[in-house]
């Protein structure tokens, strides 16, 4: 097994990730390895439509989180009119994504997601989960109210 790749992420975890997010409560690789299964799976997810909003809004709050790190560890980088040695900031390519999928939080998946097609729309599984909830509140109070009434029907 090649190590170099273990190291590297150990590395990145004292040296920058501790320098910049040490605020963070817990441990540091709890943190990096929630933010790499955010992306992973929140790409499956976003890529075939299920879940889009939340998906997207967590992936965004990851990104954005990238993009602070970028800007604390190298600065605006004289962002908008430097010529910058790789020809590009640092946090321009978190920044995009950012930018992306918020689209993607406040829009949803689109017509051809499994949302739409299989449940009528993501906002309607929402209203559904939503009222499924409400719902058997109501019936639980019904359900009393008729007990109640009947005990007090039935007096001896």
């Amino acid at each position: 097994m090649d190590w170099t790749k273990f190291k590297m992420w150990t590395d990145f975890l004292l040296t920058s990730w501790l320098s910049f997010f040490g605020f963070l409560p817990g441990d540091p690789s709890f943190w990096t390895l929630s933010a790499a299964a955010t992306q992973v799976a929140g790409s499956a997810l976003l890529a075939v439509g299920i879940l889009a909003r939340p998906v997207a809004a967590s992936m965004m709050v990851t990104m954005l989180v990238a993009v602070v790190f970028h800007l604390l560890n190298t600065g605006p980088e004289g962002f908008p009119l430097a010529v910058v040695p790789a020809h590009s900031y640092n946090f321009e390519l978190a920044a995009m994504y950012v930018g992306v999928l918020s689209y993607f939080a406040t829009a949803g998946a689109g017509a051809y997601s499994i949302d739409e097609q299989v449940f009528g729309g993501e906002l309607n599984l929402y209203g559904s989960l939503l009222s499924n909830v409400l719902n058997k509140d109501d019936e639980e109070e019904i359900e009393e109210n008729i007990y109640l009434e009947n005990t007090q029907s039935f007096k001896f």
